[in-house]
């Protein structure tokens, strides 16, 4: 099977600023939930807010869309919806 061909995508520096912002966000959602997690151990495995992950997955949705992209953010054992 043929590889499809993948463009390079360039961006500005206002755009990386953008993408690590997300990044950092996400990054606070984990480690939120980890603590959170550790302190309860309520379930198997650290689960964030279902609205906090529907934010942060519709920002980066929209930053994405510019160049086909869409994402689904998870964090613990559920599946974001």
């Amino acid at each position: 099977m043929a590889q499809a061909e993948t463009k390079k995508v360039e961006w500005s520096a206002e755009q990386k600023q953008t993408f690590l912002g997300l990044l950092q966000e996400f990054m606070g959602l984990v480690d939120e939930s980890v603590q959170e997690w550790e302190a309860t151990q309520e379930s198997l495995a650290p689960k964030a807010p279902k609205s906090a992950c529907h934010a942060l997955q519709n920002k980066l949705n929209t930053f994405l869309e510019k160049w086909g992209y869409v994402c689904v953010v998870s964090v613990g054992l559920e599946t974001a919806r």
